[in-house]
């Protein structure tokens, strides 16, 4: 029974609120006890099909044509219940999508009691998991306290808990996994996953970037409009034409145009400082905040945002990066201390004040969408704000984010990567905002829409826009004039690209991927490691 695997054949799915199928005519062979990887641009279809795998589909509804066939058995003969005892499970992109409960072990328990295992028995293989994905120190914690990579973490510890005890070979689907993961995190996702196919596991994940995922992949599959266009090993399906016309070349690698935004880069026009709370977009002095009594930022003081200028925000996971925004934004109020935002505090603007300055997309995309189709979710800020013409600055935002041919798709069907641009879309890209505040933006994207965005970014900066935004992503540096890294609540780095890209304390703390990634963007922007070319800029 178990040397079937998973078996599409000519295989078409349409979500009930489309006319155009997402999944057309897949044909997809799924090894078991092996890793395979799904890429392909936002919008491929590369989570639908991991979504039908879990029977997801089963719940709502949905045109089907074609077969599936798992451990043998027609998969359209499975109820959802079926496609759970055999052992699949799925791993949102969402982390918050992952996690019910209030507490870290109660969610990672409860799986192994829907089973039936006893409690004593539950408490022994909780402990194995959370030391096997070292979170045993999140185990008392609220989840609602967590960091997005940490919520991931939960969540993967959960899944691993529902497959304890089957039968055939366990079958791990993973949306775009490292989404929300830190370098170091990263790291330990990939050791993770390597142990889990040494144990047999079925590892299929979908994401949008290869590389990622190049030493761990036993086969990989490219998707493109859900097709399978091509497949082969990782490494030859990333040196294909097929592969560049369609997700594009890694950042690291596509040298041409790293080097075209490195070069576009310019020190802002009036460096020197003069109204400390007029020159820079938000000022913190003497803040302490804290969670649940816990102290977590402790006396920090400093600026971010130079006006007319791109900053980034780095740091690991749970380090305060989310936390520090939405102290920027009035979102939470300091225990102590004082926060500017655009040169006054956050608490004396209005709401629609605020909206006609700040535009802020969240990490999460979900969680800012409101109405049931593209169209009518970006003419929520232009017609709220009184601007002239909405219709048309809809328009040109959704084209300008390659998504006008989804206007009228409902936003729930959205892929991540596609919400992604729509949040930019709906904001920053429909109003005339002086600050842009940005989560993650690069999440959920191929290197090719990767690439559009960080040329809006650097488009914004030109028309004299501020930008302010947290990241993982090394190659963000590029484009940047100022970075501040957080650990754990404090500021322990604050300086130029070029100052960051030599800072060897500050890369270390990164994680190894990030190192090897380093690497590369030292030679494109031709940063000395015995020397800072942008120090005297900034002095």
């Amino acid at each position: 029974m178990n040397s079937g695997g998973i078996l599409f054949r000519d295989f078409w799915f349409t979500y009930a609120d489309s006319t155009a199928p997402v999944i057309k005519g897949l044909a997809l062979s799924i090894p078991l006890n092996k890793c395979t990887i799904l890429v392909g641009p936002t919008g491929a279809g590369k989570s639908t099909v991991l979504k039908i795998i879990r029977g997801f589909h089963k719940l709502y509804e949905g045109k089907i044509k074609g077969t599936i066939r798992m451990h043998g058995i027609n998969h359209a003969q499975l109820s959802f219940d079926d496609i759970t005892s055999l052992g699949v499970v799925f791993l949102h992109q969402d982390p918050h999508a992952n996690v019910h409960l209030l507490n870290v072990r109660n969610e990672i328990q409860s799986g192994l009691v829907y089973n039936n295992v006893s409690w004593q028995q539950s408490i022994e293989i909780v402990d194995q998991i959370e030391e096997y994905l070292n979170i045993s120190h999140l185990d008392k914690r609220c989840t609602e306290q967590l960091s997005e990579g940490e919520l991931q973490k939960v969540g993967l510890a959960a899944s691993l808990a529902t497959s304890y005890g089957v039968q055939n070979s366990p079958i791990l689907l993973l949306d775009s996994p490292m989404s929300f993961l830190d370098g170091r995190s990263q790291d330990d996702l990939l050791e993770i996953l390597k142990k889990l196919k040494k144990q047999k596991m079925t590892v299929l994940i979908a994401c949008s970037d290869l590389d990622q995922y190049e030493e761990i992949a036993d086969k990989a599959v490219l998707i493109e409009e859900g097709r399978n266009v091509r497949e082969g090993t990782a490494k030859t399906l990333m040196g294909s034409e097929e592969y560049r016309q369609t997700v594009g070349t890694p950042l690291t690698s596509d040298i041409r145009f790293l080097d075209s935004i490195w070069i576009k880069r310019k020190p802002p026009k009036n460096f020197e400082e003069t109204n400390l709370r007029g020159d820079y977009a938000f000022i913190f002095q003497n803040v302490h905040f804290a969670y649940d009594n816990e102290l977590f930022f402790n006396n920090i003081s400093g600026q971010i945002g130079r006006f007319g200028t791109i900053s980034a925000i780095f740091g690991h996971n749970g380090s305060g990066k989310t936390t520090l925004l939405k102290l920027m934004l009035g979102v939470l109020k300091p225990l102590r201390g004082k926060t500017y935002l655009l040169g006054k505090s956050p608490e004396r603007y209005s709401p629609s004040e605020i909206g006609l300055k700040v535009a802020f997309i969240t990490q999460n995309p979900t969680e800012m969408f409101v109405s049931n189709t593209v169209e009518e979710e970006c003419l929520i800020a232009p017609k709220n704000l009184n601007l002239d013409n909405p219709e048309k600055l809809v328009s040109q935002a959704l084209k300008f984010t390659h998504l006008d041919h989804l206007v009228n798709r409902s936003v729930d069907s959205l892929s991540s990567g596609e919400r992604r641009l729509l949040s930019l879309a709906c904001t920053a890209l429909v109003t005339n905002c002086n600050l842009a505040v940005l989560e993650e933006p690069d999440f959920a994207l191929n290197p090719s829409r990767w690439k559009e965005v960080l040329e809006i970014l650097v488009r914004f900066k030109e028309l004299g826009k501020t930008v302010i935004l947290t990241t993982h992503s090394m190659e963000t540096a590029i484009i940047c004039d100022e970075i501040l890294v957080l650990s754990n609540g404090n500021i322990i780095f604050k300086g130029t690209p070029s100052e960051f890209l030599i800072e060897k304390n500050v890369i270390e703390h990164m994680g190894i991927r990030q190192k090897e990634r380093l690497l590369k963007i030292r030679k494109i922007t031709k940063t000395d490691y015995n020397k800072s070319p942008d120090k005297e800029a900034r002095q």
